[in-house]
């Protein structure tokens, strides 16, 4: 989520602008709160009542007090981009921003990099912001070959409805389970560049194949005593337990998550480490 935010900063900071509202879940904020200590550039964090404690707690963390306010608005995340949108200045929308998008879309490099041999990727959708941006930098660098499974939760269906109507539809109900995919409507950015991509597949997934995977990851890190581990990051489940329906797959696949919820802390560093999924 840094990857994104911090293209999409840099862009409003060349503009003059040093102080912007950013929407979010949770992990575009705790993204652009590493931006903005970077930039030291101010932010209105607007997060809805659902975003998990541990999410604010580390925006909190991640940038100097005198940089970020937090503004805690609506039952889901459509009620606080809907608040930060009608307010005056600059917002950093989350996925439907070109700049955050191409962002985003550098993990690519990495990825191909660090795994040179992977064919496909497997990725939760919300908005699409990192969808799209991994995507076009698929496109820039002729890597077409490679498959992207975009991984639907049950119901955030908004991704489907749109490419099936050639136009922005609505998710049928968006999944409040998973902060990250719970999103009214995907971004124009994302729908344009799925219109336009050959190497593009959706999957949905159910709720129950999520939550069977994250019953069997607690109970297993609980029975092998491993409390070094860290906790999941719901939606990132989705894209795990969309790997289901992979099975099939005799080729390498690369699975992308997104954000994170828990601080693990070491008693034998004395620190604290934030670990990915």
């Amino acid at each position: 989520k840094w990857r994104g935010a911090i293209v999409g900063m840099a862009k409003l900071q060349e503009q003059g602008i040093d102080h912007i509202i950013v929407p979010s879940a949770g992990n575009h904020a705790r993204g652009a709160a590493l931006a903005a200590k970077i930039l030291n550039m101010h932010l209105t964090v607007v997060v809805p009542k659902s975003a998990p404690p541990e999410k604010k707690d580390f925006i909190r963390q991640l940038a100097p007090e005198r940089l970020v306010r937090i503004h805690v608005t609506g039952d889901t995340f459509d009620d606080s981009l809907e608040w930060a949108l009608s307010q005056h200045g600059a917002t950093l929308h989350p996925y439907d921003n070109a700049d955050v998008v191409a962002g985003q879309g550098t993990v690519v490099d990495d990825l191909l990099a660090w795994h040179p041999e992977t064919k496909h990727i497997v990725l939760p959708v919300g908005g699409g912001g990192l969808l799209a941006g991994v995507l076009a930098r698929l496109e820039q660098k002729g890597r077409t070959d490679i498959l992207v499974h975009a991984a639907q939760a049950d119901g955030s269906n908004s991704l489907g409805r749109s490419i099936d109507a050639g136009k922005l539809m609505d998710a049928h109900r968006p999944n409040q389970r998973y902060g990250g995919s719970a999103v009214r409507t995907i971004g124009a950015f994302t729908l344009a560049q799925s219109l336009r991509s050959p190497n593009l597949q959706l999957l949905t997934v159910p709720d129950d194949d999520v939550a069977e995977l994250s019953e069997l990851y607690d109970y297993d890190r609980r029975r092998l005593l491993r409390t070094s581990t860290p906790n999941y990051e719901p939606t990132t489940l989705v894209a795990v337990a969309a790997m289901r329906q992979l099975a099939h797959l005799d080729t390498p696949v690369t699975v992308l998550g997104t954000g994170q919820n828990d601080a693990i802390y070491s008693p034998a560093s004395r620190r604290k480490s934030y670990l990915p999924f």
